[in-house]
């Protein structure tokens, strides 16, 4: 049988490394959003693509992307998230930053 010291000592140290693994999950799941493709807005085809800089971007269905490029004009200066890396052509924008012209 351990000894009442050894027994709070095991818990004491369980206790802290779950403390320490619950303040470490938000860490770990936090990804800071930072747009792929900034510039300027030169053309929209409806809730389709969005041509930034003259480059034109697929935007996937059903995305926040779909949504918010309703409220975007030319020449807006945007920033776009894309699902995968912009060189692969199967990447699609889905979410779009508005940026401020200050």
């Amino acid at each position: 049988m351990k000894s009442p010291l050894v027994r709070t000592m095991v818990r004491t140290l369980l206790t802290g490394a779950a403390g320490l693994m619950l303040c470490a999950l938000p860490a770990m799941g936090a990804k800071l959003a930072v747009p792929q493709v900034v510039g300027h807005v030169t053309a929209i085809t409806a809730n389709v693509s969005i041509t930034v800089e003259g480059k034109q971007y697929a935007i996937a269905a059903g995305s926040p992307a779909a949504t918010s490029v309703r409220d975007l004009h030319v020449g807006d200066q945007v920033g776009l998230m894309m699902d995968g890396p912009i060189s692969q052509v199967s990447s699609h924008v889905t979410a779009i930053q508005k940026q401020s012209t200050q």
